[in-house]
């Protein structure tokens, strides 16, 4: 399995993992994960807070998202460590259910 194309919402692949021995695959579909620069978002206190270019791993098929334990320890200390570099505005759509 090679790199496949990107665009700005999937991340910048900066590796790919290929299938077999040792490889890892996706819990979900079991297709190959590339490294990829992710944005990953968290609810805390009401408040949306985005980080951009997180290190993870990405399934090629189904686009699930690994994050290492490592990555995640590093997002829980900014939380607590740092400041924002910037605020940005996010828009809202609230989901409305299909009436029968």
């Amino acid at each position: 399995m090679g790199a496949r194309p990107e665009d700005e919402e999937d991340g910048e692949v900066i590796g790919v993992r290929e299938r077999g021995a040792g490889a890892e695959t996706c819990s979900v579909c079991g297709a190959g994960l590339e490294e990829r620069r992710i944005i990953y978002t968290q609810m805390r206190t009401g408040k949306l807070h985005v980080f951009a270019d997180v290190p993870a791993l990405v399934c090629v098929q189904c686009g699930e998202e690994y994050l290492s334990p490592e990555t995640v320890d590093a997002v829980q200390k900014a939380f607590t460590e740092r400041e924002a570099t910037e605020t940005i505005e996010v828009p809202l759509y609230r989901f409305e259910r299909a009436r029968a």
